[in-house]
């Protein structure tokens, strides 16, 4: 699954109203970028990985679908979600 294009502009204006308009370790523009891909959230956490084994009883209440800012390479794995 992936975000539309149309979708990732709007988040992309909306991430520059609140100021994030720049990678905060590096300071650079144009190596900000949103994440084409969501991040999947449960109450638990990420759901880990389609090669990862799921628990036998694993009960998910919410999933939330959330978008992820990535920055340069020196930003770190987490990056900033909203």
């Amino acid at each position: 699954m992936r975000w539309h294009r149309s979708f990732l502009a709007v988040v992309g204006q909306r991430l520059q109203q609140l100021g994030v308009r720049a990678c905060p370790v590096c300071g650079r523009a144009d190596s900000l970028r949103v994440s084409p891909f969501p991040v999947l959230l449960t109450d638990a956490g990420p759901v880990p990985g389609a090669a990862a084994p799921a628990p036998l009883q694993e009960h998910v209440d919410d999933i939330t679908a959330a978008v992820k800012a990535e920055g340069c390479s020196s930003f770190g794995v987490r990056g900033v979600r909203h």
